[in-house]
Protein backbone atom coordinates (compact mmCIF):
# COMPACT_ATOMS: atom_id res chain seq x y z
CA UNK A 1 0.00 0.00 0.00
CA UNK A 2 1.50 3.78 -0.64
CA UNK A 3 2.67 5.86 2.09
CA UNK A 4 0.50 9.23 2.54
CA UNK A 5 3.77 11.01 0.60
CA UNK A 6 4.07 8.33 -2.16
CA UNK A 7 0.43 8.57 -2.66
CA UNK A 8 0.15 12.65 -2.78
CA UNK A 9 3.35 12.79 -4.94
CA UNK A 10 1.62 10.30 -7.51
CA UNK A 11 -1.24 12.15 -7.46
CA UNK A 12 0.60 15.50 -8.20
CA UNK A 13 2.34 13.94 -10.75
CA UNK A 14 0.04 12.35 -12.74
CA UNK A 15 -2.13 16.18 -12.27
CA UNK A 16 0.72 17.82 -13.71
CA UNK A 17 0.82 15.23 -16.65
CA UNK A 18 -2.66 16.13 -17.60
CA UNK A 19 -3.15 11.96 -16.93
CA UNK A 20 -6.11 10.47 -14.48
CA UNK A 21 -5.40 8.66 -11.41
CA UNK A 22 -6.94 6.11 -9.09
CA UNK A 23 -5.45 5.46 -6.24
CA UNK A 24 -6.03 4.96 -2.40
CA UNK A 25 -4.84 4.34 1.15
CA UNK A 26 -5.97 4.38 4.90
CA UNK A 27 -5.73 7.94 4.19
CA UNK A 28 -7.06 9.22 0.59
CA UNK A 29 -8.44 8.51 -2.11
CA UNK A 30 -7.61 9.96 -5.39
CA UNK A 31 -9.63 9.69 -8.75
CA UNK A 32 -10.71 11.14 -11.59
CA UNK A 33 -14.16 12.07 -12.36
CA UNK A 34 -15.09 14.02 -16.00
CA UNK A 35 -11.62 15.15 -16.20
CA UNK A 36 -10.72 16.28 -13.06
CA UNK A 37 -8.70 14.70 -10.64
CA UNK A 38 -9.79 14.91 -7.09
CA UNK A 39 -7.73 14.04 -3.77
CA UNK A 40 -10.39 12.99 -0.99
CA UNK A 41 -9.28 12.56 2.20
CA UNK A 42 -11.51 9.46 4.33
CA UNK A 43 -11.68 11.76 7.20
CA UNK A 44 -12.63 15.15 6.09
CA UNK A 45 -14.01 14.54 1.89
CA UNK A 46 -12.44 16.91 -0.83
CA UNK A 47 -8.70 18.42 -0.65
CA UNK A 48 -8.00 18.98 -3.94
CA UNK A 49 -9.05 19.51 -7.50
CA UNK A 50 -7.54 19.92 -10.83
CA UNK A 51 -9.29 19.22 -14.18
CA UNK A 52 -6.50 17.69 -15.94
CA UNK A 53 -7.85 18.67 -19.47
CA UNK A 54 -7.13 22.51 -19.03
CA UNK A 55 -3.82 23.69 -19.66
CA UNK A 56 -2.04 25.10 -17.90
CA UNK A 57 -3.46 22.89 -15.16
CA UNK A 58 -4.23 24.72 -12.35
CA UNK A 59 -4.09 23.28 -8.60
CA UNK A 60 -7.31 23.96 -6.21
CA UNK A 61 -6.62 22.81 -2.76
CA UNK A 62 -8.97 23.54 0.20
CA UNK A 63 -7.66 26.64 2.59
CA UNK A 64 -8.12 24.40 5.64
CA UNK A 65 -7.19 21.16 3.94
CA UNK A 66 -5.08 18.16 5.99
CA UNK A 67 -1.37 18.10 5.00
CA UNK A 68 -2.30 21.21 3.88
CA UNK A 69 1.47 22.23 4.32
CA UNK A 70 2.79 18.82 2.77
CA UNK A 71 0.90 19.93 -0.56
CA UNK A 72 2.20 23.17 -0.89
CA UNK A 73 5.56 22.03 -0.60
CA UNK A 74 4.80 19.20 -3.14
CA UNK A 75 3.71 21.84 -5.27
CA UNK A 76 6.25 24.50 -4.41
CA UNK A 77 9.18 21.31 -5.91
CA UNK A 78 7.19 21.18 -9.05
CA UNK A 79 7.25 25.64 -9.29
CA UNK A 80 3.45 25.87 -8.77
CA UNK A 81 2.63 28.72 -6.08
CA UNK A 82 -0.41 30.06 -5.05
CA UNK A 83 -2.21 32.47 -7.39
CA UNK A 84 -3.23 34.43 -4.06
CA UNK A 85 -7.03 33.40 -5.43
CA UNK A 86 -10.07 31.55 -3.81
CA UNK A 87 -13.22 29.93 -4.94
CA UNK A 88 -16.34 30.78 -3.47
CA UNK A 89 -16.13 27.02 -2.14
CA UNK A 90 -12.89 28.10 0.11
CA UNK A 91 -10.33 26.34 -2.70
CA UNK A 92 -7.50 28.13 -3.07
CA UNK A 93 -5.57 28.26 -6.39
CA UNK A 94 -1.78 27.55 -7.81
CA UNK A 95 -0.39 27.86 -10.81
CA UNK A 96 2.73 26.85 -12.93
CA UNK A 97 4.97 29.71 -12.03
CA UNK A 98 8.78 28.97 -12.77
CA UNK A 99 11.45 30.36 -10.79
CA UNK A 100 14.77 32.34 -12.72
CA UNK A 101 18.13 30.74 -12.93
CA UNK A 102 20.23 32.39 -10.32
CA UNK A 103 17.63 32.38 -7.62
CA UNK A 104 16.02 30.67 -5.00
CA UNK A 105 12.28 30.17 -4.62
CA UNK A 106 10.70 31.24 -1.61
CA UNK A 107 6.69 30.87 -1.24
CA UNK A 108 6.03 31.82 2.80
CA UNK A 109 4.04 34.42 5.13
CA UNK A 110 4.57 38.18 3.59
CA UNK A 111 6.26 38.44 7.15
CA UNK A 112 9.06 36.05 6.55
CA UNK A 113 9.81 38.59 3.34
CA UNK A 114 9.52 41.60 5.19
CA UNK A 115 11.97 39.88 8.17
CA UNK A 116 14.44 39.61 5.46
CA UNK A 117 14.20 43.02 3.92
CA UNK A 118 14.90 44.69 6.87
CA UNK A 119 17.68 42.31 7.39
CA UNK A 120 19.30 42.65 4.52
CA UNK A 121 18.79 46.47 4.56
CA UNK A 122 20.78 46.70 7.90
CA UNK A 123 23.41 44.29 7.03
CA UNK A 124 24.69 45.90 3.81
CA UNK A 125 23.38 49.62 4.72
CA UNK A 126 22.07 50.52 1.67
CA UNK A 127 19.31 49.23 -1.34
CA UNK A 128 21.24 47.80 -3.68
CA UNK A 129 21.65 44.56 -1.55
CA UNK A 130 17.94 44.52 -0.78
CA UNK A 131 16.48 45.26 -4.12
CA UNK A 132 17.52 41.81 -5.41
CA UNK A 133 14.84 40.14 -4.20
CA UNK A 134 12.09 39.64 -6.53
CA UNK A 135 8.67 38.93 -6.21
CA UNK A 136 5.66 37.70 -7.99
CA UNK A 137 3.76 39.64 -10.35
CA UNK A 138 1.46 39.16 -13.45
CA UNK A 139 3.62 36.73 -16.01
CA UNK A 140 6.98 37.50 -14.46
CA UNK A 141 8.94 38.17 -11.32
CA UNK A 142 9.06 41.70 -10.40
CA UNK A 143 12.24 43.70 -8.74
CA UNK A 144 10.96 45.24 -4.85
CA UNK A 145 12.03 48.12 -4.98
CA UNK A 146 10.71 49.25 -1.22
CA UNK A 147 8.56 47.26 1.48
CA UNK A 148 6.18 49.42 3.79
CA UNK A 149 4.34 48.11 6.60
CA UNK A 150 1.30 50.00 8.40
CA UNK A 151 -1.87 48.02 10.40
CA UNK A 152 -0.21 44.84 9.62
CA UNK A 153 -0.80 45.60 5.50
CA UNK A 154 2.79 44.96 3.94
CA UNK A 155 3.08 47.80 0.84
CA UNK A 156 5.62 46.24 -1.67
CA UNK A 157 6.40 48.77 -4.14
CA UNK A 158 7.68 47.35 -8.20
CA UNK A 159 8.62 49.05 -11.61
CA UNK A 160 5.36 48.72 -12.53
CA UNK A 161 3.25 49.74 -9.59
CA UNK A 162 2.17 48.84 -5.83
CA UNK A 163 1.10 45.51 -4.40
CA UNK A 164 -0.63 44.70 -1.02
CA UNK A 165 -0.52 41.65 1.31
CA UNK A 166 -1.60 41.30 4.85
CA UNK A 167 1.10 39.94 6.75
CA UNK A 168 0.02 36.23 7.26
CA UNK A 169 -0.57 35.82 3.62
CA UNK A 170 1.25 33.24 1.66
CA UNK A 171 3.24 35.45 -0.62
CA UNK A 172 5.88 34.05 -3.79
CA UNK A 173 9.85 35.50 -4.13
CA UNK A 174 13.04 35.03 -5.16
CA UNK A 175 16.28 35.48 -3.02
CA UNK A 176 19.33 35.62 -5.06
CA UNK A 177 21.68 33.00 -5.03
CA UNK A 178 24.94 33.85 -3.45
CA UNK A 179 28.26 33.36 -5.14
CA UNK A 180 30.38 29.94 -4.00
CA UNK A 181 33.00 31.08 -1.28
CA UNK A 182 35.80 28.73 -0.41
CA UNK A 183 34.59 26.72 2.67
CA UNK A 184 37.43 27.49 5.53
CA UNK A 185 37.29 26.33 9.46
CA UNK A 186 36.82 29.74 10.70
CA UNK A 187 33.81 30.63 8.77
CA UNK A 188 31.79 27.74 9.97
CA UNK A 189 32.48 28.71 13.50
CA UNK A 190 31.58 32.29 12.23
CA UNK A 191 28.61 31.30 10.47
CA UNK A 192 27.15 29.56 13.66
CA UNK A 193 25.11 31.93 15.49
CA UNK A 194 23.17 34.91 13.97
CA UNK A 195 21.77 34.57 10.79
CA UNK A 196 22.93 32.82 8.36
CA UNK A 197 26.06 33.16 5.55
CA UNK A 198 23.56 34.00 2.75
CA UNK A 199 21.79 36.52 5.47
CA UNK A 200 18.39 35.07 5.20
CA UNK A 201 15.92 34.00 7.93
CA UNK A 202 12.92 31.87 7.65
Amino acid sequence: MLSETELLEAFVEASIRGQDTLLANKQFIAESRFGINHLISKKSGLVVKVNVKEQPVQFWIRHDAPNREQLDELLKQQQFLTTGTQSDDGFCGYQYFPAKQGYDLHCQSARVLWRNWRTLYRMHENMAQAQKLLIKGGHDWEQIKKITVANNVMFIETPDGETTSHMDDAIAWLSEVPPARPTQPTEATADSGGFPADGFID
